[in-house]
């Protein structure tokens, strides 16, 4: 999964509500998903606890979104299909979270409340997190279409990859960006669609050069995660297998 904790941050975190954070996703690593749950909540609960801000809305967004993305693991783990759907309710939540604020950056239409004024790096931050919580929540229907067999025509992963990915390119995340390309051939190389993998994996190359020039603090882990997945994309067995092991 990706990790909060790296990319060109501009937006303040609360340091309390970050090291519960990182322990929840280190009780996730290693299967521990009631304790990461409660990790999760906790951080949550600081956060509740300070004024609504941009910064405390997208630290919020962060740590639901990894609360949502435990209840794949689980999912899969146990074979329980009843948390696909709790995920799905969890990352919905984190999804309308940054949704709403970048609603709020794009008011300037005459009205009550005022529009939310953000800088260039914040407005890139804020995409790259909105971006990567879509980018989860096509991976969520991706398992979800494995583990039932049941395809969603009328939401298909395809598609919300495709939208994750136009938020992650006017964001600040390399790493994000590179590996919502690399889900997304997968999901190509499941429907049996050799163009629509190709198109995707010029994308990875293309978002591995803009994190050469833009982030490369993230060069690294996002090279990491292309050998990683590379050969999840040589066959469709390969594809669907990877699904269960490395959603």
């Amino acid at each position: 999964m990706a990790s909060p904790l790296i990319g060109s941050k501009v937006l303040v975190e609360s340091p309390a509500a970050r090291q519960l954070h990182q322990t929840g996703l280190e009780f996730e690593k290693d299967g521990e998903y009631d304790n990461a749950h409660e990790s999760f909540a906790a951080a949550v609960d600081i956060l509740t606890g300070l004024p609504e801000t941009l910064d405390t809305n997208v630290q919020w967004a962060r740590i639901v979104r990894d609360d949502g993305f435990t209840y794949v693991r689980s999912a899969i783990k146990n074979e329980d299909e009843s948390d696909l759907y709790r995920a799905r309710s969890v990352l919905s939540d984190a999804s309308w979270k940054t949704f709403i604020q970048i609603l709020k950056a794009g008011n300037t239409s005459p009205g009550s409340e005022s529009p939310l004024l953000l800088s260039r790096g914040q407005k890139r931050e804020l995409n790259a997190e909105h971006g990567v919580t879509l980018s989860l929540i096509g991976r969520l229907a991706t398992v979800k279409e494995i583990m039932t067999g049941k395809r969603d025509k009328d939401d298909p992963p395809a598609r919300t990859y495709g939208v994750a990915h136009n938020f992650l390119t006017d964001g600040n995340n390399g790493y994000y960006r590179v590996s919502n390309a690399l889900v997304a051939a997968r999901q190509e190389r499941i429907n049996q669609n050799t163009s629509g993998i190709a198109v995707w994996e010029s994308q990875v190359a293309i978002g591995l050069a803009w994190t050469v020039l833009r982030d490369p603090g993230n060069l690294i882990r996002s090279i990491e995660t292309i050998g990683n997945r590379e050969l999840d994309l040589r066959s469709y067995s390969a594809a669907k297998k990877s699904v269960i092991t490395k959603p």
